[in-house]
């Protein structure tokens, strides 16, 4: 305290009991460190503890966390995914994850051309990855193609017998080639398996 106020020292100023404001000089800084009688004045006051916070923008951790989280925004997780992929740090069973949900990512740009080739290198990786097969599903009846939607709706379900948007997406296929009976039997399956495609 001096004269009944404070001391700012970030902001080089120092506030009296009556409330007026001057500035300090460097000199007058000392001359108060000495006046007090301490010699903490001179010495910058501790930073405060860091917060936790979110992973560092550009860190693995935040990449990742873009790459698999939901709520990620399609750019988010096209970047996330791209740089753990070139990290070269990746397990295989991540990088077919991380092939997985960039492709899902593109998917909803409709980027269809690119996210096959995503959903394909996921595939190189782990044949039996059901998702991958099932995102490359949606990506042809997308392009209209109809006959590859349905072969890799087929292997989807072959592989994960209960994976309900498989059956889906294969309706969609099946419908598209003049199957309605066929489609109308995957849809109740799909819902059967996941009441929430009903709605």
């Amino acid at each position: 305290m001096i004269d009944g106020g404070c001391v700012m020292i970030s902001g080089l100023h120092r506030v009296t009991a009556a409330g007026v404001v001057t500035a300090l000089t460097v000199a007058s800084l000392a001359a108060i460190a000495v006046s007090i009688g301490t010699a903490s004045a001179q010495q910058p006051p501790p930073k405060p503890a860091a917060a936790p916070s979110a992973p560092k923008p550009g860190s693995d951790a935040q990449q990742r966390a873009w790459c698999n989280n939901s709520d990620s925004s399609d750019v988010q997780t096209i970047i996330g995914c791209s740089a753990l992929i070139k990290s070269g740090r990746e397990k295989k069973h991540d990088l077919v994850i991380d092939y997985n949900n960039r492709g899902v990512a593109l998917y909803n740009k409709k980027d269809y051309d690119h996210a096959i080739l995503d959903y394909n290198a996921a595939l190189k990786l782990d044949p039996n990855y059901a998702p991958a097969y099932n995102g490359r599903c949606a990506a042809f009846n997308a392009k209209g193609n109809a006959a590859l939607a349905i072969a890799d709706c087929d292997q989807a379900i072959q592989i994960d017998p209960k994976f309900a948007y498989a059956y889906n997406n294969r309706s969609i296929a099946k419908r598209a080639k003049g199957d309605a009976a066929g489609a109308e039997a995957d849809i109740a399956k799909a819902r059967a398996l996941d009441p929430n495609l009903a709605k």
